[in-house]
């Protein structure tokens, strides 16, 4: 988006609540209620369907102004619909959902750092990973302090982990907070 292009946005429909809500309780079933209960969903109108969470009272202040002002910007980018209407948490998503969820993979400073960069996880890095999950199920990374660092999806069963060298891959990276320092900023 250009500096000069504004971002217009709008509430999001039942279908679109649907498609993020979805997405979210992979996450958790009791998630969307978590995350969403005093949030309003805002989509933009713009090329992309990004995703926005704006507190109740900044949404009444948006109804209000949008009559006179159209915002650059409003609330936090959790992610975006894509055209094959399926929803892909953000940076800022993953550190919403990583707030909330069981579903978290702890890897050590050393993963961190592998993460961070945007590189997968070998069995080494990991220190903590819940049981029964199955490969290719997304999960939220962790450092050791429990602090959400990206999203990542499963390579092997979690129950057969424990079975593996050290240095079998575990974890593709599929999204990091690294991507700041790369190619965001």
């Amino acid at each position: 988006m250009s500096p000069k292009e504004k971002m217009s946005f709008r509430k999001a429909n039942k279908e679109e609540v649907m498609i993020i809500t979805s997405a979210i309780a992979e996450f958790g079933k009791n998630l969307p209620l978590k995350i969403l209960e005093n949030e309003k969903i805002l989509i933009s109108k713009n090329r992309e369907k990004k995703v926005f969470l704006v507190s109740k009272e900044v949404y009444r202040q948006f109804v209000h102004i949008k009559k006179n002002e159209t915002p650059y910007f409003i609330g936090v980018n959790i992610g975006e619909i894509g055209k094959n209407k399926r929803f892909k948490l953000s940076i800022e998503g993953i550190h919403e959902v990583g707030k909330h969820t069981k579903k978290k993979v702890i890897v050590s400073d050393k993963g961190e750092q592998f993460v961070l960069y945007g590189h997968s996880i070998l069995k080494k890095s990991v220190l903590r990973i819940p049981k029964n999950l199955k490969k290719g199920s997304n999960v939220i990374v962790a450092n050791v302090y429990g602090d959400p660092i990206g999203l990542g999806r499963l390579h092997v069963n979690s129950e057969e982990i424990h079975n593996l060298k050290d240095e079998d891959l575990i974890l593709i990276n599929v999204l990091d907070r690294g991507w700041y320092l790369r190619k965001g900023g």
